[in-house]
C-alpha cells in the first residue's frame, strides 16, 4: 500500500505567535476505492524556530557525527538516528525512564517494517517549549549514553 501525505504548516509573530499545520493522508485500497483522512492542529502560541532549536540541541549533545536527523523541516517531528545506538526498543525504554516519550519508526510502517533501522525515533516537538529543549536533549543524551 502506498500512501500519499501532503502537508504543510506555518508560524506568525515568531516565537509566540499563533500556527498550525495540516496534513491530507491518501491511498487507494486494492478495489480502487481512494482513502482520505485529513488531521490539523492550530496552537496560539508556537514558532516554526523550534524544530531548528531542538535539532541544534541534539547535535550538541551527541555530536553531529553520532547522530543523524531526517525531516528537518516537516514542521512536527524529527527522525533521530543513531548509528552506533542501542535498538529501537531499548531506545523507547530508555527515553521512557529519563522522561521522555518517543515513538518508534517500525510502528510506522504499514508494510515490511523490518525495512526500518533499527536504531531509530520519532520525536515530536510540537508542543515542546523553547526553554525545556536544552534538558529534553541532555535527558536523551544519558538515556543512550552515546
Amino acid at each position: 500500500m502506498r500512501v500519499k501525505i501532503y502537508t504543510d504548516g506555518a508560524a506568525r509573530g515568531n516565537p509566540d505567535g499563533p500556527g498550525g499545520y495540516g496534513t491530507v493522508l491518501e491511498y487507494t485500497d486494492t478495489k480502487g476505492m481512494l482513502h482520505t483522512k485529513e488531521l490539523s492542529q492550530g496552537y496560539q502560541k508556537t514558532t516554526n524556530n523550534r524544530m531548528e532549536l531542538l535539532a541544534g540541541a541534539l547535535e550538541e549533545a551527541f555530536g553531529k557525527d553520532k547522530v543523524l536527523l531526517f525531516g528537518r523541516h516537516t514542521g512536527l517531528h524529527l527522525l533521530l538516528r543513531l548509528p552506533e545506538g542501542p535498538g529501537e526498543q531499548e531506545m523507547i525504554s530508555s527515553a521512557f525512564s529519563e522522561g521522555v516519550k518517543v515513538k518508534g519508526l517500525s510502528e510506522y510502517y504499514m508494510t515490511h517494517p523490518e525495512r526500518c533501522a533499527d536504531n531509530s525515533v520519532i520525536l515530536g516537538y510540537a508542543s515542546l517549549r523553547d526553554q525545556d529543549i536544552p534538558a529534553l536533549a541532555e535527558a536523551l543524551k544519558r538515556a543512550w549514553g552515546n
